[in-house]
């Protein structure tokens, strides 16, 4: 099997507050707020747990996320949740390994020393709760992604166009709620 590329750019180990376990099938990554989260592999984008109101309450625990598919081997896919509400990529999209295709967050069930982040606290710096839960499966029985992980494959991402769709896809959100209101 091939190994996959970090979650995010500079991601190391020691990102890795809350590791894979019977309890916690992921692996939890920090890092700031608005951290880009790329592709692990060559991937198909499964779904998106996309937002309308970044500051509904309700929305915000539900969270926001997206599922890949592993290209080469459609038996593996990856997650990214507790993302921000836009997407730099559409529904069926195939990325690239290391291509940026969300925003490191804090929406859904977010802890931070052991308590819940209360709602107030998520959209206004330092952003409590802010972290990657970063899972794999494989013919859908989820694995510790660490496993995976090759640290020293680069992330090299076009900067520009990851900026442009984020932009396109805020219009889109506010444009939504300017309709929605009306």
């Amino acid at each position: 099997m091939e190994t996959i590329c970090p979650p995010f750019k500079g991601a190391t180990i020691n990102n890795i507050t809350q590791k894979y376990s019977n309890e916690h099938r992921a692996n939890d990554f920090v890092s700031m707020y608005g951290k880009f989260l790329v592709a692990p592999a060559k991937c198909i984008v499964q779904n998106i747990r996309a937002g309308t109101d970044w500051n509904d309450p309700n929305e915000i625990m539900l969270g926001w996320g997206i599922m890949l598919r592993d290209y080469k081997n459609p038996k593996i896919g990856y997650g990214h949740w507790h993302c921000c509400p836009v997407f730099p990529v559409k529904l069926n999209q195939i990325v690239e390994q290391g291509q940026i295709v969300a925003m490191m967050g804090n929406s859904g069930f977010c802890m931070s020393n052991g308590n819940l982040v209360p709602i107030e606290l998520r959209n206004n710096p330092p952003y409590y709760g802010t972290h990657d839960h970063f899972s794999m499966s494989i013919d859908n029985n989820l694995v510790d992604p660490s496993d995976y992980i090759d640290w020293n494959i680069p992330i090299n991402y076009s900067m520009i166009d990851a900026i442009k769709e984020i932009a396109m896809n805020m219009a889109n959100l506010i444009k939504g709620r300017q309709t929605s209101s009306n």
